[in-house]
């Protein structure tokens, strides 16, 4: 039988894995702040694309950080740098996914106008996937190069 790690957390562990998503979280009010205080969106559509692709790389940092967090106190396994990688990168285009969802959502159900077309919601998700990219290229990179410092 394998001996696996178990997920067991008290509160302030919790506290500290929820502390991970400040950047998405930070993120999303100034989106909110852009969208509903300033009308940023509607006097410049294009600020659409940055926060999307800021979006991608908040996202996959915050879980990057999250699993360095849970792989160093043991409670999940070591993961493999590409297959790591490749990780973030699912996660992030899922939380894309569902970020579109939530606008449709809203279009739907309170009238308003977040999906303008089908081009800005595949444009969305490339640039939220070109964010998450960024990160990993970035990550990936980063985490390179510390290896070979002394």
């Amino acid at each position: 039988m394998i001996d696996r790690p178990r997920l067991e957390f008290d509160r302030k562990s919790v506290l500290s894995l929820l502390a991970f998503f400040w950047f998405p979280f930070l993120v999303y009010l100034l989106h909110v702040f852009l969208a509903r205080v300033v009308h940023a969106y509607a006097a410049c559509p294009r600020i659409d694309v940055p926060m999307h692709f800021l979006g991608g790389v908040a996202i996959t940092t915050s879980f990057y950080g999250l699993f360095r967090f849970l792989q160093e106190r043991k409670k999940i396994s070591v993961l493999d740098r590409g297959v790591l990688l490749l990780l973030l990168f699912c996660l992030a285009v899922t939380a894309a996914v569902f970020w579109e969802f939530a606008e449709f959502l809203q279009d739907y159900y309170f009238d308003t106008n977040s999906q303008i077309s089908k081009v800005n919601i595949m444009r969305d998700l490339f640039v939220g996937t070109m964010g998450s990219l960024s990160a990993i290229i970035v990550l990936r990179f980063r985490r390179g190069s510390a290896r070979r410092s002394p």
